[in-house]
């Protein structure tokens, strides 16, 4: 009802919008106020718009938005949800590329889905000797122990399956 003029408003309504699960209407008003001059692109807000467009799982709205801000940013972080966000649309060599410049990058939260997402590409291509090696590496934390053991145990059989079958 246009009653919002300054950026720090609109943002504030975008987290309250977040903050009770509803980030379609997060997205929504942070892309109009940015395509109206009054939110800045930068790399902080462009995160926060991508974050909205994946949890409301808006992947393709999310996808050129977080390599926007992924490309601002000094941390892995746009990277890593960049990732997350390809390996949703099936777009595995592209999800590889931006797990590598996460953990380039890095400082990430949670460098555990990190490797994760890193193996899950590399298994979604076949490459299943670096699947199993990003699968340890994310064995490593306690958070992804127990998963990554059986997604390391999945690709190495996966691998030997398949090169016995060729």
């Amino acid at each position: 009802q246009n009653g919002l003029d300054k950026e720090k408003q609109f943002v504030a309504l975008a987290y309250q919008f977040m903050a009770f699960d509803m980030p379609y209407p997060a997205a929504r008003v942070l892309e109009k106020a940015m395509d109206d001059g009054m939110v800045e692109r930068t790399e902080k807000y462009l995160s926060l718009l991508g974050s909205a467009y994946q949890r409301a799982q808006e992947f393709k709205k999310a996808s050129p938005v977080l390599e926007a801000a992924a490309k601002l940013s000094k941390e892995g972080n746009a990277y890593s949800r960049l990732a997350s966000v390809y390996l949703n649309m099936n777009e595995n060599e592209k999800a590889l590329l931006a797990i590598r410049n996460a953990i380039k990058k890095g400082s990430l939260k949670r460098e555990d889905l990190a490797w994760m997402n890193k193996g899950s590409a590399e298994a979604a291509l076949h490459c299943y000797d670096d699947a199993a090696k990003s699968f340890a590496k994310a064995a490593k934390f306690k958070k992804t122990k127990k998963s990554a053991g059986s997604w390391r145990t999945y690709v190495q059989k996966e691998g030997d399956r398949r090169s016995k079958l060729i």
